[in-house]
Protein backbone atom coordinates (compact mmCIF):
# COMPACT_ATOMS: atom_id res chain seq x y z
CA UNK A 1 0.00 0.00 0.00
CA UNK A 2 1.51 3.61 -0.95
CA UNK A 3 1.99 6.49 1.68
CA UNK A 4 -1.20 8.23 2.31
CA UNK A 5 -1.98 11.78 2.56
CA UNK A 6 -4.89 13.16 5.23
CA UNK A 7 -5.56 16.74 4.16
CA UNK A 8 -8.19 19.22 6.14
CA UNK A 9 -9.25 22.70 4.80
CA UNK A 10 -10.71 25.44 6.71
CA UNK A 11 -12.77 27.59 4.23
CA UNK A 12 -14.28 31.53 4.60
CA UNK A 13 -18.00 29.81 3.35
CA UNK A 14 -19.90 27.64 2.06
CA UNK A 15 -21.07 30.15 -1.19
CA UNK A 16 -17.42 31.13 -1.15
CA UNK A 17 -15.22 28.53 0.05
CA UNK A 18 -11.79 30.40 0.18
CA UNK A 19 -9.19 28.21 2.03
CA UNK A 20 -7.46 29.80 5.01
CA UNK A 21 -6.57 27.03 6.69
CA UNK A 22 -4.70 23.63 5.25
CA UNK A 23 -3.40 20.85 7.62
CA UNK A 24 -2.31 17.78 6.71
CA UNK A 25 -0.47 14.55 7.65
CA UNK A 26 1.21 12.13 5.19
CA UNK A 27 1.54 8.43 6.40
CA UNK A 28 2.99 5.23 5.45
CA UNK A 29 1.28 2.07 5.05
CA UNK A 30 0.75 1.43 8.70
CA UNK A 31 -0.34 4.81 9.39
CA UNK A 32 2.74 6.01 11.04
CA UNK A 33 2.88 9.65 10.54
CA UNK A 34 6.05 10.79 8.15
CA UNK A 35 5.56 14.39 8.11
CA UNK A 36 2.81 16.82 8.73
CA UNK A 37 2.17 20.87 8.55
CA UNK A 38 0.00 23.47 9.52
CA UNK A 39 -0.38 26.48 6.50
CA UNK A 40 -2.00 29.60 7.23
CA UNK A 41 -2.69 31.07 3.75
CA UNK A 42 -1.61 34.19 3.69
CA UNK A 43 -4.17 36.07 1.45
CA UNK A 44 -7.36 35.07 3.01
CA UNK A 45 -5.97 35.25 7.05
CA UNK A 46 -4.16 38.90 6.32
CA UNK A 47 -7.39 40.49 4.11
CA UNK A 48 -9.48 41.32 7.50
CA UNK A 49 -12.68 42.44 5.88
CA UNK A 50 -12.75 38.83 3.89
CA UNK A 51 -11.53 36.84 7.22
CA UNK A 52 -14.22 38.27 9.65
CA UNK A 53 -17.18 37.02 6.96
CA UNK A 54 -15.57 33.70 8.39
CA UNK A 55 -17.40 30.80 10.25
CA UNK A 56 -15.13 30.94 12.14
CA UNK A 57 -13.20 33.97 12.66
CA UNK A 58 -13.46 33.94 16.83
CA UNK A 59 -10.45 31.51 16.17
CA UNK A 60 -8.24 34.60 14.75
CA UNK A 61 -6.65 34.26 18.04
CA UNK A 62 -5.59 30.72 18.43
CA UNK A 63 -4.12 30.75 14.85
CA UNK A 64 -1.95 34.15 16.15
CA UNK A 65 -0.68 31.55 18.91
CA UNK A 66 0.04 28.63 16.90
CA UNK A 67 1.71 31.08 13.99
CA UNK A 68 3.62 32.59 17.37
CA UNK A 69 4.62 29.47 18.51
CA UNK A 70 6.05 28.11 15.21
CA UNK A 71 3.68 25.22 15.14
CA UNK A 72 1.73 26.88 11.64
CA UNK A 73 3.11 28.51 9.11
CA UNK A 74 1.60 32.26 7.07
CA UNK A 75 2.26 31.37 3.37
CA UNK A 76 1.05 32.37 0.39
CA UNK A 77 -1.68 29.79 -0.98
CA UNK A 78 0.37 28.91 -4.55
CA UNK A 79 3.39 28.58 -2.67
CA UNK A 80 1.40 25.74 -0.25
CA UNK A 81 0.20 24.08 -2.85
CA UNK A 82 3.72 23.65 -4.26
CA UNK A 83 5.35 22.74 -0.60
CA UNK A 84 2.35 20.29 -0.74
CA UNK A 85 3.68 18.85 -4.55
CA UNK A 86 6.59 18.28 -3.68
CA UNK A 87 6.00 16.48 -0.03
CA UNK A 88 3.46 14.45 -2.08
CA UNK A 89 5.98 13.93 -4.57
CA UNK A 90 9.09 12.84 -1.93
CA UNK A 91 6.64 10.46 -0.12
CA UNK A 92 5.61 9.10 -3.58
CA UNK A 93 1.15 10.45 -2.87
CA UNK A 94 -1.27 9.54 -4.97
CA UNK A 95 -4.02 9.20 -2.62
CA UNK A 96 -5.66 12.20 -0.69
CA UNK A 97 -7.47 11.27 2.22
CA UNK A 98 -10.06 13.53 3.91
CA UNK A 99 -13.52 13.40 5.83
CA UNK A 100 -16.00 14.56 3.44
CA UNK A 101 -13.85 14.97 0.34
CA UNK A 102 -15.85 16.79 -1.89
CA UNK A 103 -15.94 19.44 -0.05
CA UNK A 104 -12.30 19.84 0.47
CA UNK A 105 -12.08 19.42 -3.55
CA UNK A 106 -14.35 21.83 -4.10
CA UNK A 107 -12.91 24.40 -2.02
CA UNK A 108 -9.55 23.84 -3.17
CA UNK A 109 -10.18 24.52 -6.88
CA UNK A 110 -12.41 27.50 -5.84
CA UNK A 111 -9.50 28.70 -4.23
CA UNK A 112 -6.68 27.76 -6.93
CA UNK A 113 -9.50 29.05 -9.90
CA UNK A 114 -9.46 32.57 -7.92
CA UNK A 115 -5.45 32.88 -7.26
CA UNK A 116 -4.94 31.18 -10.95
CA UNK A 117 -2.25 28.99 -9.45
CA UNK A 118 -1.37 25.50 -10.59
CA UNK A 119 -3.95 22.87 -9.56
CA UNK A 120 -1.38 20.23 -7.83
CA UNK A 121 -4.35 17.75 -6.89
CA UNK A 122 -5.15 17.34 -10.49
CA UNK A 123 -5.37 13.70 -11.32
CA UNK A 124 -5.14 12.86 -7.49
CA UNK A 125 -7.45 10.58 -6.26
CA UNK A 126 -9.59 12.03 -3.72
CA UNK A 127 -11.16 9.27 -1.27
CA UNK A 128 -13.67 10.20 1.37
CA UNK A 129 -13.00 8.82 4.93
CA UNK A 130 -17.00 9.48 5.52
CA UNK A 131 -17.17 6.82 3.08
CA UNK A 132 -15.11 4.53 4.56
CA UNK A 133 -17.01 4.67 7.77
CA UNK A 134 -20.19 3.11 6.44
CA UNK A 135 -19.75 0.44 7.90
CA UNK A 136 -18.85 1.53 11.48
CA UNK A 137 -21.76 4.47 10.69
CA UNK A 138 -24.00 1.33 10.28
CA UNK A 139 -22.70 -0.53 13.50
CA UNK A 140 -25.46 -1.51 16.67
CA UNK A 141 -22.79 0.48 19.16
CA UNK A 142 -22.63 3.29 16.90
CA UNK A 143 -26.37 3.87 16.58
CA UNK A 144 -27.00 3.35 20.49
CA UNK A 145 -24.37 6.13 21.23
CA UNK A 146 -25.65 8.34 18.47
CA UNK A 147 -28.81 8.02 20.43
CA UNK A 148 -28.13 8.05 23.31
CA UNK A 149 -25.80 11.20 23.58
CA UNK A 150 -28.33 12.51 21.12
CA UNK A 151 -26.34 13.09 18.71
CA UNK A 152 -28.66 13.74 15.46
CA UNK A 153 -28.85 16.05 12.00
CA UNK A 154 -31.29 18.61 12.04
CA UNK A 155 -33.44 15.81 10.30
CA UNK A 156 -33.23 13.23 12.93
CA UNK A 157 -30.53 11.42 11.78
CA UNK A 158 -27.63 10.18 13.40
CA UNK A 159 -24.83 12.49 12.97
CA UNK A 160 -21.77 10.92 10.91
CA UNK A 161 -19.97 13.93 11.54
CA UNK A 162 -16.07 13.25 12.22
CA UNK A 163 -16.93 15.10 15.61
CA UNK A 164 -19.29 11.99 16.50
CA UNK A 165 -17.37 9.29 14.63
CA UNK A 166 -14.41 10.18 16.62
CA UNK A 167 -16.30 10.69 19.87
CA UNK A 168 -17.11 7.08 19.09
CA UNK A 169 -14.31 5.72 18.70
CA UNK A 170 -13.01 7.19 22.28
CA UNK A 171 -16.44 7.00 23.92
CA UNK A 172 -16.08 10.46 24.57
CA UNK A 173 -19.46 12.28 23.74
CA UNK A 174 -17.91 15.95 25.17
CA UNK A 175 -15.24 15.70 22.57
CA UNK A 176 -15.53 19.12 20.33
CA UNK A 177 -13.54 19.10 17.31
CA UNK A 178 -11.09 21.84 16.70
CA UNK A 179 -12.32 23.12 13.42
CA UNK A 180 -8.88 23.64 12.56
CA UNK A 181 -6.74 22.08 9.63
CA UNK A 182 -4.09 20.19 11.28
CA UNK A 183 -5.74 19.46 15.01
CA UNK A 184 -8.65 17.93 12.39
CA UNK A 185 -6.45 15.60 10.10
CA UNK A 186 -5.16 14.18 13.17
CA UNK A 187 -8.87 12.93 14.47
CA UNK A 188 -9.74 11.97 10.75
CA UNK A 189 -6.35 10.21 11.11
CA UNK A 190 -7.76 8.13 14.29
CA UNK A 191 -10.95 7.53 11.79
CA UNK A 192 -9.14 6.29 9.43
CA UNK A 193 -6.80 3.90 11.53
CA UNK A 194 -9.96 2.06 12.84
CA UNK A 195 -12.36 1.53 9.71
CA UNK A 196 -9.02 1.06 6.94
Amino acid sequence: MPNKIILDTETISLQKPFVYDIGFIIVNENFQTLESRHFIIKQVYDNKELFATAYYSVKKPRYAKLLRLKRAEKIHYGRALQKIKFLMKKYEVNEIYAYNSSFDKRALEFTTNFYKVQNVFENKEFIDIKKLAKDLHNQIDYLLFTETYNKRTPTGRPSKTAETTYQFIINDPNFIEDHMGLQDCEIELEILRKVA
